[in-house]
């Protein structure tokens, strides 16, 4: 456990979307505001993967991660297999902005620290690749809240 002292989150990253169709909406979104990189739409089924604190097997999204600034991003998610927050989304409002995502080094300190301030985790994921390396994520809400937060590792090779 990280003893590091978590004060605020970092500025967000990304926003993400819940969407039924990633590349429609990577092609609207690239034309109605000229955005660079629509095409890197991509298959995200982690190593591990946790729904409500039960630990699950068949989540599956695709995902479209788009440039907007040198420093933040705009990701499409359309759910494809897995009881998770991001099906219950979709069915429940058809879609639409979900959660602001914030990258950070230590993973654990900010975890606790969004526990603490009494977030719920709903949603939390493991994985590792040869592209970007080992990396934890976890969303979380607060009760009486819509807000939805989700917490990145920053992605690291454990083994170089």
């Amino acid at each position: 456990m990280s003893d590091k002292i978590i004060k605020n989150l970092p500025p967000a990253g990304h926003i993400g979307y819940v969407v039924a169709d990633v590349y429609k909406a990577a092609a609207e979104a690239s034309g109605l505001f000229e955005l660079k990189n629509t095409d890197n739409i991509f298959d995200f089924i982690p190593m591990r993967c946790w729904a409500w604190g039960r630990e699950i097997s068949d989540c599956h999204l695709k995902v479209a991660m788009i440039d907007w600034t040198d420093n933040f991003k705009i990701e499409f998610i359309q759910p494809c297999g897995g009881d998770i927050h991001y099906s219950r989304f979709l069915k429940a409002t058809g879609g639409g902005m979900h959660h602001t995502a914030h990258y950070v080094d230590d993973f654990e300190a900010y975890r606790a620290w969004l526990l603490k301030k009494g977030a719920e985790i709903i949603f939390e994921t493991e994985t590792e690749d040869e592209i970007r390396g080992y990396r934890r994520s976890c969303h979380v809400t607060f009760q009486d809240s819509r807000t939805n937060i989700e917490v990145l590792e920053i992605a690291r090779f454990r083994n170089k």
